[in-house]
């Protein structure tokens, strides 16, 4: 499976999505792991969400889109989610041990490659 590659406002290509739902820079930055279309940073908190072919940030707007993204390569300038909704629940529990888990496996992995 390829890497998904997001593209900023201007078509420059900025983010890629792995085979493990990491999501990294092509600076090498990580920026989050997707879990249940859902995007977490490195100590689990929510920060954003991948829906169809759009990466949202936490106000709701579409920071990011792939190449199949719905309407693509258009963006919404704002989606207009409801600030005041309480994001982990609306979308079910998620089992922050399990993200933390496997995001704390690639950075073991990461370490012993370098090593």
């Amino acid at each position: 499976m390829s890497d998904l590659v997001f593209y900023d406002r201007t078509g420059e290509p900025k983010l890629y999505l792995n085979h493990d739902k990491e999501l990294y820079g092509y600076d090498g930055t990580f920026h989050g792991i997707i879990f249940k279309g859902i995007m977490y940073d490195f100590e689990g908190n929510w920060v954003g969400e991948l829906s169809e072919g759009y990466l949202y940030n936490h106000d709701g707007h579409a920071e990011y889109f792939s190449k199949g993204a719905k309407n693509g390569p258009k963006l919404p300038k704002s989606v207009g989610f409801n600030d005041d909704r309480d994001w982990p629940e609306e979308h079910g529990q998620v089992d922050i041990k399990l993200v933390t888990e496997r995001i704390f496996k690639r950075k073991v992995w990461s370490a012993k490659a370098v090593l």
